[in-house]
Formats: structure tokens, sequence, C-alpha cells
């Protein structure tokens, strides 16, 4: 039933965010349109198990994975909206139809942007491993691109949307990591005495 009401809308806007619990790692992901009405609606498409490493290519493929779920096409993705994070930033850099060629748009040959240095050791700074997949292989991407007829095959499932820094966790990082490193001395007398009138309202 969901994936009927996604394939009838053009315009759609997802979220996803990754936590670690018990040694496990999940992503979660939401998915949000408007009706004809007005009305927004808003769906949980599901909770999965990220395996390995919080690296850009695994988020690629937990994302791709879910979506390909639902059926949900790139092109009618607005956005996914992601927190902060590094690895997000960089899954969505190598794989986001938006960073590639023209002419790669246009043929839809969204098989990512490689560099040399995107390496697995620089994908991120968040690198939790789940205890039991500690002994994960290492696959070498040359030769996996290599081969022009698997990239025309797997294309589509390596093309993300565009996405969107959340921001309600920019302004929660600017409120507990960055305000806290102003030296200003305005700012710092006005802002203490601003804050200790704040704890005495009932907002």
């Amino acid at each position: 039933m969901l994936t009927t009401q996604i394939e009838t809308h053009n315009y759609i806007c997802l979220t996803a965010d990754i936590w670690s619990s018990n040694n496990k790692s999940y992503m979660g992901m939401t998915c949000h349109f408007i009706e004809d009405t007005y009305d927004r609606k808003s769906y949980v498409l599901g909770c999965q198990r990220v395996k390995g490493a919080h690296n850009y290519l695994n988020i690629m493929e937990v994302l791709t994975e879910m979506m390909d779920k639902f059926k949900i096409d790139v092109s009618k993705v607005t956005h996914i909206v992601t927190d902060n994070a590094s690895n997000f930033g960089k899954s969505f850099k190598v794989f986001s139809s938006s960073s590639l060629p023209e002419i790669q748009q246009t043929s839809l040959q969204c098989t990512g942007n490689f560099h040399e240095e995107d390496d697995l050791s620089s994908c991120s700074s968040d690198n939790a491993m789940d205890s039991e997949d500690s002994d994960i292989e290492i696959v070498e991407m040359d030769s996996m691109f290599s081969n022009t007829k698997n990239i025309e095959k797997d294309n589509d499932k390596m093309c993300l949307p565009q996405y969107m820094r959340c921001c309600a966790h920019t302004l929660s990082l600017i409120a507990t990591c960055d305000v806290s490193k102003i030296t200003d001395a305005n700012y710092v007398k006005v802002s203490k005495s601003t804050f200790n009138k704040l704890l005495y309202c009932n907002l």
C-alpha cells in the first residue's frame, strides 16, 4: 500500500539517520510527501542493520536497499535529510547525481565520483564497527568498476539523490559546541545575562 502511494507522487523527501545500541548499528529512514489536499504524510520506511564500519560505501548500499524496497525513484526525491556526520556527507558527495558531470546525469550513469584518495580509511570520522563483523573482507573497487557491462547494469542502484543537512541538528551543534568558543567580550557579557533570564522563563 505504501509503495503504491509513493509511486503516485512526484516529489518525495526522505530522512535517514544511523545510531548504535549494544554494539550493533542501525539506519532508520522516513518518507514525507504532500497530498493534493495539502495534507502532509509521513511514514517510517524501516530500521535496518548496518554491518561493518559506518563508511560512505556501506551507507550508500543501505540507503539504496531501502529505497529499492519501496521502489522509490531517485528522480522523485527532492532531498534526503541527514545529520552533519562526515560519512553521510561523503556518501552523497561521491554518489549523488548532483555531483556528477551533466553528461553522466543525462545518461543516468550514476556510478559515483571516485578518486584515488577516496579510500575506506578517509571516509568517515565515525568508524564504529559491529563486533561480529570485525573480519570484513576489503574489496578492491578498481576491479569492480573496470567492467563497463557491470557498471551499466548496476548504475541505477548506485545513484543517490541530493541531500540536505538537518537544520535542527546544525543549530544544536552551534548551541552546544560553537557558542562556547566565542571570545568576544561584549557577546559573553550579554549572553550570560540573557541565558540567566531564560532559566527563569516558562517557555
